[in-house]
């Protein structure tokens, strides 16, 4: 896969599949090989290539993570838990300020969910009890993918 190839599909966020999927990991391999070659050698040419090689794997790697798998309405589903932003106490209330122009920075594909997700764009507010009931949940689901 060229360059360009790369970062259309980095861009659009259609993962690859298949035999695609093989191709590319037998590509990040062919880049570790060629990686750890010139990691005994020492001039600006192989320092460039380095730098080069390291851009192209972390790329090839981003095509294949698990989390562009996921459907959009499940990314902002994510986007909108309260764990992941700030949080203040007002009384008995708490007020969630969300960020989407943080989670925005992260890819293309994740700004335009944030853009998709209406909530991201004002602030939530929830009695202390639910905000704790919410977090509650999120901590166990983590712990359970975590162990699994």
């Amino acid at each position: 896969m060229s360059h360009l190839e790369i970062r259309d599909r980095l861009r659009s966020n259609i993962p690859p599949l298949g035999a695609e999927r093989l191709a590319i990991r037998e590509s990040i391999r062919i880049a570790q090989l060629r990686l750890a070659e010139t990691d005994t050698q020492d001039s600006l040419d192989i320092a460039s290539e380095r730098g080069a090689l390291r851009q192209y794997i972390s790329e090839c790697s981003s095509l294949l993570a698990l989390i562009r798998l996921l459907p959009v309405e499940m990314l902002g589903r994510i986007f909108i838990q309260p764990a992941i932003h700030n949080s203040e106490m007002f009384g008995s209330t708490v007020v969630t300020m969300y960020r989407p122009k943080v989670i925005g920075e992260v890819s293309h594909h994740w700004r335009e969910v944030t853009r998709g997700t209406p909530k991201l764009n004002r602030p939530s507010f929830a009695d202390k009890n639910t905000y704790q009931r919410s977090l509650k949940v999120i901590m166990k689901s983590t712990t359970r993918s975590l162990c699994c």
